[in-house]
């Protein structure tokens, strides 16, 4: 797919800026509620995986600072 970069001051990767770059953004925008539901699953599908050992201990860690 080659090399792409994203400005050091946003809270992105490359994906997402050739996302970006490839796809139309509308204005919509999730809400806060949505956002906070999704962090809680994440979160607690790295605990549970975690727990099963198929997450390592130190990325997990890591993501619970």
């Amino acid at each position: 797919m080659g090399e792409i970069r994203a400005p050091r001051e946003v809270l992105y990767g490359a994906q997402t800026r050739r996302a970006v770059d490839n796809f139309r953004i509308s204005e919509f925008r999730m809400s806060g509620r949505f956002i906070h539901a999704l962090a809680l699953i994440k979160s607690c599908a790295a605990e549970a995986n975690a727990g099963l050992e198929k997450l390592d201990a130190v990325i997990f860690c890591r993501a619970c600072r």
